[in-house]
């Protein structure tokens, strides 16, 4: 499949699959494209005739399809991860965290299990504290430090002494507590 549009027809796709061996007609074809788009990242391209199919953007194409237990993983794990990780690692993720969220949404209807993160939480057994409010730009500068082990200048704001200092921070970790 092709990673944007027009993408592929499936005249293109049945003469592909004819010289691989598999007998099958184009009416199929887009019969079976139009059931994998409810389960994969896929899109049609119905501005003009003749059709064509492509990922949707920002999905990856190595992505393969995932079972139902990795979607629920992905899924309960996600929310874990998103306060640990830098951004730039959170968008590599992020299209296996949509893929499995799409897998979830599709199967919620007819199976049960899909419903599943209706149905539980975690919950901390201590005083569930509200994770401060860190502008975009500064968590990414603070994690960019962090992973290349750089040192911040930064500005302090003592409301204490109702005074600014110049600070240089040494980062060594992130710890999400509570």
């Amino acid at each position: 499949m092709p990673s944007k549009s027009p993408g592929i027809t499936t005249a293109e796709l049945a003469a592909r699959l004819h010289s691989a061996g598999y007998k099958i007609s184009r009416r199929t074809i887009e019969r079976d494209l139009i059931d994998l788009s409810l389960m994969f990242p896929l899109q049609c391209n119905d501005a003009s005739a003749p059709y064509g199919w492509y990922w949707q953007p920002g999905i990856s194409v190595e992505l393969q399809g995932i079972t139902l237990t990795e979607a629920l993983s992905l899924a309960l794990v996600e929310d874990a991860i998103r306060p640990l990780l830098p951004n730039s690692m959170l968008r590599v993720l992020e299209p296996r965290f949509n893929h499995a969220r799409q897998k979830l949404k599709t199967l919620s209807e007819d199976n049960h299990a899909a419903r599943w993160l209706d149905k539980v939480a975690s919950v901390r057994p201590d005083l569930n504290l509200q994770a401060p409010d860190i502008p975009e730009e500064i968590l990414e500068t603070l994690q960019q430090a962090l992973l290349e082990e750089k040192q911040l200048q930064c500005q302090y704001y003592s409301a204490h002494s109702d005074k600014m200092s110049q600070l240089t921070l040494n980062p060594l970790a992130l710890v999400q507590r509570g």
